[in-house]
Protein backbone atom coordinates (compact mmCIF):
# COMPACT_ATOMS: atom_id res chain seq x y z
CA UNK A 1 0.00 0.00 0.00
CA UNK A 2 1.17 3.50 -0.75
CA UNK A 3 -0.29 5.99 1.67
CA UNK A 4 0.29 8.76 -0.84
CA UNK A 5 -2.42 7.18 -2.98
CA UNK A 6 -5.65 9.16 -2.79
CA UNK A 7 -8.24 7.08 -1.02
CA UNK A 8 -6.00 5.19 1.43
CA UNK A 9 -8.14 4.40 4.47
CA UNK A 10 -7.77 6.39 7.72
CA UNK A 11 -9.44 5.51 11.04
CA UNK A 12 -10.21 8.03 13.81
CA UNK A 13 -11.18 7.65 17.46
CA UNK A 14 -11.95 10.47 19.88
CA UNK A 15 -10.61 10.48 23.44
CA UNK A 16 -13.88 9.21 24.94
CA UNK A 17 -14.52 6.55 22.26
CA UNK A 18 -13.47 2.92 22.17
CA UNK A 19 -11.55 1.81 19.11
CA UNK A 20 -11.64 3.79 15.88
CA UNK A 21 -15.30 4.14 14.85
CA UNK A 22 -14.85 6.93 12.27
CA UNK A 23 -13.66 5.94 8.81
CA UNK A 24 -12.24 8.41 6.32
CA UNK A 25 -9.50 8.58 3.73
CA UNK A 26 -6.14 10.18 3.00
CA UNK A 27 -6.31 13.33 0.92
CA UNK A 28 -2.74 14.63 0.99
CA UNK A 29 0.74 13.53 2.12
CA UNK A 30 3.61 16.01 2.09
CA UNK A 31 6.69 14.98 0.14
CA UNK A 32 9.07 16.20 2.85
CA UNK A 33 10.11 14.43 6.04
CA UNK A 34 10.90 16.72 9.00
CA UNK A 35 13.99 15.17 10.61
CA UNK A 36 13.73 17.52 13.64
CA UNK A 37 10.32 16.18 14.67
CA UNK A 38 10.55 12.80 12.86
CA UNK A 39 7.20 13.47 11.19
CA UNK A 40 5.45 14.09 7.90
CA UNK A 41 2.44 16.26 7.29
CA UNK A 42 -0.69 14.57 6.00
CA UNK A 43 -4.38 15.37 5.65
CA UNK A 44 -7.29 12.98 6.09
CA UNK A 45 -10.96 13.66 5.38
CA UNK A 46 -13.74 12.19 7.55
CA UNK A 47 -17.51 12.42 7.17
CA UNK A 48 -19.09 14.49 9.95
CA UNK A 49 -22.84 14.13 9.37
CA UNK A 50 -23.62 13.97 13.11
CA UNK A 51 -21.39 17.03 13.84
CA UNK A 52 -19.34 15.15 16.46
CA UNK A 53 -16.01 16.39 15.09
CA UNK A 54 -15.28 20.06 15.76
CA UNK A 55 -12.13 22.15 15.23
CA UNK A 56 -9.54 21.93 18.01
CA UNK A 57 -10.43 18.41 19.16
CA UNK A 58 -7.78 15.82 19.97
CA UNK A 59 -8.14 12.41 18.37
CA UNK A 60 -6.28 9.17 17.75
CA UNK A 61 -5.59 8.34 14.10
CA UNK A 62 -4.72 4.95 12.63
CA UNK A 63 -3.42 4.58 9.10
CA UNK A 64 -2.47 1.13 7.82
CA UNK A 65 1.18 1.31 6.83
CA UNK A 66 1.46 -1.82 4.71
CA UNK A 67 -0.39 -4.81 3.43
CA UNK A 68 -0.54 -7.92 5.62
CA UNK A 69 2.61 -10.04 5.80
CA UNK A 70 3.87 -13.02 7.80
CA UNK A 71 5.76 -11.98 10.96
CA UNK A 72 6.88 -13.29 14.35
CA UNK A 73 4.86 -11.61 17.13
CA UNK A 74 5.94 -11.54 20.79
CA UNK A 75 4.68 -9.75 23.92
CA UNK A 76 6.57 -6.62 24.97
CA UNK A 77 7.15 -8.26 28.37
CA UNK A 78 9.64 -10.64 26.67
CA UNK A 79 11.84 -7.80 25.37
CA UNK A 80 14.85 -6.56 27.31
CA UNK A 81 16.83 -3.41 26.55
CA UNK A 82 20.58 -3.00 27.00
CA UNK A 83 21.69 0.55 26.24
CA UNK A 84 20.95 0.87 22.52
CA UNK A 85 20.07 -2.76 21.71
CA UNK A 86 17.05 -4.95 22.35
CA UNK A 87 17.12 -8.64 23.12
CA UNK A 88 15.03 -11.63 24.18
CA UNK A 89 15.88 -14.77 26.13
CA UNK A 90 15.15 -18.09 24.44
CA UNK A 91 15.39 -21.54 26.02
CA UNK A 92 17.43 -24.14 24.12
CA UNK A 93 17.78 -27.59 25.78
CA UNK A 94 16.66 -26.11 29.16
CA UNK A 95 19.40 -23.43 29.02
CA UNK A 96 18.73 -19.70 28.50
CA UNK A 97 20.35 -17.97 25.52
CA UNK A 98 20.29 -14.26 24.75
CA UNK A 99 19.29 -13.22 21.21
CA UNK A 100 19.54 -9.74 19.76
CA UNK A 101 16.36 -8.72 17.95
CA UNK A 102 15.23 -5.95 15.63
CA UNK A 103 11.69 -4.92 16.50
CA UNK A 104 8.91 -3.39 14.45
CA UNK A 105 5.46 -1.95 15.24
CA UNK A 106 2.74 -3.28 17.54
CA UNK A 107 0.08 -5.48 15.95
CA UNK A 108 -2.89 -6.76 17.98
CA UNK A 109 -1.07 -5.98 21.24
CA UNK A 110 2.08 -7.88 20.23
CA UNK A 111 5.43 -6.62 18.95
CA UNK A 112 6.62 -7.52 15.43
CA UNK A 113 10.11 -9.07 15.38
CA UNK A 114 11.81 -8.14 12.11
CA UNK A 115 15.11 -9.89 12.79
CA UNK A 116 16.50 -12.36 15.32
CA UNK A 117 13.73 -14.97 15.75
CA UNK A 118 12.22 -17.57 13.44
CA UNK A 119 9.03 -18.19 15.45
CA UNK A 120 9.70 -21.75 16.62
CA UNK A 121 11.79 -20.83 19.71
CA UNK A 122 10.74 -21.20 23.36
CA UNK A 123 10.70 -17.64 24.67
CA UNK A 124 11.01 -16.33 28.25
CA UNK A 125 7.88 -14.17 28.69
CA UNK A 126 7.84 -13.88 32.52
CA UNK A 127 10.65 -13.37 35.04
CA UNK A 128 12.92 -11.62 32.55
CA UNK A 129 14.80 -9.80 35.34
CA UNK A 130 15.68 -13.05 37.13
CA UNK A 131 16.82 -14.81 33.93
CA UNK A 132 20.49 -14.86 32.93
CA UNK A 133 22.25 -16.35 29.88
CA UNK A 134 23.50 -19.94 30.39
CA UNK A 135 21.13 -20.43 33.36
CA UNK A 136 19.52 -23.89 33.49
CA UNK A 137 15.70 -23.65 33.80
CA UNK A 138 12.55 -25.74 33.83
CA UNK A 139 10.02 -24.36 31.37
CA UNK A 140 6.26 -24.32 31.37
CA UNK A 141 3.89 -23.12 28.69
CA UNK A 142 2.39 -19.66 29.17
CA UNK A 143 -0.29 -17.76 27.27
CA UNK A 144 0.42 -15.01 24.74
CA UNK A 145 -2.75 -12.95 24.40
CA UNK A 146 -3.83 -11.11 21.28
CA UNK A 147 -5.66 -7.79 21.77
CA UNK A 148 -7.60 -6.28 18.86
CA UNK A 149 -5.92 -3.00 17.92
CA UNK A 150 -8.80 -1.60 15.85
CA UNK A 151 -7.04 -1.84 12.48
CA UNK A 152 -8.61 -3.86 9.71
CA UNK A 153 -6.92 -7.21 9.10
CA UNK A 154 -7.39 -6.92 5.36
CA UNK A 155 -6.73 -3.61 3.69
CA UNK A 156 -8.60 -2.31 0.68
CA UNK A 157 -8.24 1.28 -0.55
CA UNK A 158 -11.45 3.29 -0.31
CA UNK A 159 -13.24 3.18 -3.68
CA UNK A 160 -13.59 6.60 -5.40
CA UNK A 161 -17.36 6.67 -4.87
CA UNK A 162 -16.75 6.78 -1.08
CA UNK A 163 -14.24 9.66 -1.28
CA UNK A 164 -15.31 12.88 0.39
CA UNK A 165 -14.69 16.22 -1.27
CA UNK A 166 -12.97 16.87 -4.57
CA UNK A 167 -10.48 14.39 -5.98
CA UNK A 168 -7.29 15.52 -7.68
CA UNK A 169 -8.83 14.68 -11.06
CA UNK A 170 -11.94 16.77 -10.42
CA UNK A 171 -9.78 19.64 -9.12
CA UNK A 172 -7.68 19.49 -12.32
CA UNK A 173 -10.84 19.49 -14.44
CA UNK A 174 -12.18 22.52 -12.53
CA UNK A 175 -8.91 24.41 -13.04
CA UNK A 176 -8.90 23.56 -16.74
CA UNK A 177 -12.51 24.73 -17.11
CA UNK A 178 -11.66 28.08 -15.46
CA UNK A 179 -8.74 28.61 -17.84
CA UNK A 180 -10.70 28.02 -21.05
CA UNK A 181 -12.33 31.08 -22.62
CA UNK A 182 -16.09 31.09 -22.79
CA UNK A 183 -17.40 29.27 -25.82
CA UNK A 184 -20.45 31.47 -26.37
CA UNK A 185 -20.14 33.76 -29.35
CA UNK A 186 -19.43 37.32 -28.59
CA UNK A 187 -18.98 40.20 -30.93
CA UNK A 188 -15.81 42.18 -30.59
CA UNK A 189 -15.85 45.64 -32.01
CA UNK A 190 -12.82 47.68 -32.61
CA UNK A 191 -12.78 51.29 -33.44
CA UNK A 192 -10.09 53.21 -35.13
CA UNK A 193 -9.47 56.72 -34.21
CA UNK A 194 -8.35 58.92 -36.97
CA UNK A 195 -6.52 61.94 -36.01
CA UNK A 196 -6.73 64.72 -38.49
Amino acid sequence: MQITQHGAIALLGLVDENGFPHEGHMDFVDNRFDSDTASMRARCIFPNDDKVLVPGMFARIRIPGSAAYEAVLIPDSAVGTDQSSQFVYVVVNDVIERRAVTLGPMVDGLRVVRKGLTGDESLVIEGLLQARPEMKVNTKDGPIEVVDDGLPHDYEPLPPEKWIGETSESKAQSREARRRPETSESRVSTSKREDA
